[in-house]
This record gives C-alpha cells, structure tokens and sequence, in this order.
C-alpha cells in the first residue's frame, strides 16, 4: 500500500496524529508531493490544528489551485474559526470543481446553519443525503436544522434514525436530549 493511501485510510479512520506523522516523515523526502501536503492539512483540520491546516492548505493551493478537496478542508478551517467569509469562499470553490461532492455539500449546509440561513442549509443537507443517505453527520446537521425550522416532527424521524446508526456516543447522547426536547414540543 502507498503512503499516500494508508495516509488517506488513517484519516478516514480519525487517526489524524498518525497520519500526519507518516505524512511528515514522507514530506522530509518528498516536499514537493503536493497530494501529501493536501492530506497533511486535511489532517490538521479534522484535529482542530486549524491555523497550521490553514497555511498547509494554502500551499497546497498555491501549487494548484484545482484540488476541491483542500478547498473544503480549508473551508472547514476557516468555518471553525468562525471566519464565515472565508468559509463560504473556500466552499463554493470547492463546490464548483465537485458539483456532485456529498461531503462539501454537508459542510456547505453546516455553514449555513452557522449563519441562521436554516432553509439553505436544508436544501444542502438534503442534496448530501441524496448522494450518502447513511452520512449521520447530515442527519444530525439535519436535526439541528428542522428544530431551528420549528418542524419538530421531521426532526423527532430524523432522531429515530440517527439512532439506528453507528455514531459516537457523543453524538447518540445528544440525540437522545435533544429527542426528550422535542417530545415535550410535540405533546
């Protein structure tokens, strides 16, 4: 297996600690690998290294400005700095070179969420769904949504569906809160 692609599996995997230690060590005899320096910031971004994801992704994009994937990690970065500008810009790049990427859409949907813009968020939640219906991180962005929406009813489904998910415990111990909520908005 190619470091690149056991780089790409740990990442898909949340060890982010380990794939920027084999990334770095990689970069050491290839600095040039743009591909490595992508996923390094990807990396850097998932672990919440945002400022340093920042600057490995506008490198990245410095030696090409065509690669979707380190637009919308930059614009998660720029998203959890709650610089929203930014965000937007990085995500519609990112948007227009994968019109069809379920994850950018998603993240598209949480920034929206994040500037009270519930009814766009709706509609990029659900275009993500389309493409990856088993994506819980949409259907919880999802719940958050239909509330805000006041469609209490939509989100109670959602909740129920959510837990029939594998998802972390984190994200089933809010659901759960969040479904004694609405149960008591829907009684």
């Amino acid at each position: 297996m190619e470091i690149i692609e056991i780089a790409e599996s740990l990442i898909g995997q949340g060890l982010y600690a380990d794939a920027k230690d084999l990334l770095n060590k990689f970069l050491e005899d290839e600095p040039d690998n743009n591909e490595a320096v992508c996923l390094i910031g990807i990396a850097l971004t998932e672990s919440g290294e945002n400022d340093k994801a920042i600057k490995a992704l506008n490198y990245c994009l410095s030696k090409n400005e065509y690669n979707a994937a380190a637009w919308e990690a930059l614009g998660c970065a720029w998203m959890r700095k709650n610089m929203l500008d930014k965000a937007s810009y990085a995500l519609e790049m990112a948007v227009k070179l994968e019109p069809e990427n379920w994850s950018v859409k998603r993240n598209i949907g949480v920034l929206n969420i994040l500037k009270r813009d519930y009814k766009k968020a709706k509609e990029f939640l659900e275009a993500a769904r389309e493409k990856k219906p088993e994506d819980y991180k949409a259907i919880y962005a999802l719940i958050y949504t239909f509330i805000n929406l006041k469609d209490y009813q939509v989100a109670e489904k959602l909740i129920f569906l959510i837990q029939t998910l594998d998802i972390p415990q984190d994200v089933r111990s809010d659901v759960e809160h969040l479904l004694v909520r609405i149960q008591s908005k829907l009684i």
